[in-house]
């Protein structure tokens, strides 16, 4: 009886311990365009309103969106795709009357700090080495409004050919940084994150580059940051990341 005891002791321990391994906060999957501003814009809620702030998963926002239809434990989404957000309230996986359009954004082509000037129009059409990243158009809404603004121009197939499409805006990012690549098709945002690139074009289509926030259905513990988002606070920290936010 004597070693019984301290063996159900430390097996009650364990299963006290797991369940608190359990117990995690709301988790909010987040467009990677949205990398650098939303640990600013967390860090601020939490001073602000002495609250956490929720647990983050980056991603392109297709891919998001997909994980969310598969079950992924989402509470929320931060993305920046209307079209991905209407999906998933038709789907009942998003409170329509949740939906906040936070921010704009502006596609651009964007190139090494080095690059000569000039727009789509003056990539030479005849150097097979030159290569162009571009997010993946069915999974990045980077790549969709790319994809949109090339083809309004009747440049989409000359350009797909050269292109590298990535699995987010931050590999377009990346390629672009190391070199790997001429040019890339990116946000304005990325590129004023990184002193070595340069805007050579801002890129215009038909629908604006937009951040939108939405939360499931009976997610009640997301309430106060979503609200936060959607304030002048974070509409102050967007701004100085180079995002346009409608006055309220």
């Amino acid at each position: 009886m004597s070693r019984a005891i301290p063996l159900l002791l430390i097996i009650g321990g364990l299963t006290i311990c797991s369940g608190c391994i359990q117990e995690t906060g709301p988790t909010i999957g987040v467009a990677a365009s949205l990398r650098d501003v939303m640990p600013e814009l967390a860090r601020t809620y939490e001073r602000t309103t002495g609250s956490p702030s929720p647990s983050f998963s980056f991603g392109a926002s297709g891919t998001l969106a997909k994980q969310l239809e598969a079950g992924a434990p989402m509470h929320g989404v931060v993305l920046a795709s209307a079209t991905e957000i209407d999906a998933l309230v038709e789907q009942g996986l998003i409170d329509s009357s949740t939906r906040s359009v936070l921010a704009n954004n502006t596609l651009v082509l964007a190139g090494g700090h080095g690059a000569r000037a000039g727009g789509l129009s003056e990539i030479p059409e005849d150097d097979a080495t030159f290569r162009i990243a571009i997010g993946d158009p069915r999974f990045v809404p980077a790549g969709e409004h790319a994809r949109a603004a090339l083809k309004a121009r009747g440049m989409w197939d000359a350009m797909s050919r050269r292109a590298i499409f990535t699995r987010d805006v931050t590999a377009a990012v990346a390629l672009l940084r190391r070199g790997e690549v001429n040019r890339a098709l990116i946000y304005d945002t990325d590129v004023r994150r990184h002193p070595e690139l340069r805007v050579l074009e801002t890129v215009r289509a038909s629908k604006r580059p937009v951040v939108i926030a939405a939360r499931a259905p009976g997610t009640k513990r997301l309430s106060e940051f979503y609200e936060f988002l959607s304030g002048p606070r974070a509409a102050t920290i967007f701004e100085s990341h180079g995002f346009e936010v409608s006055k309220r």
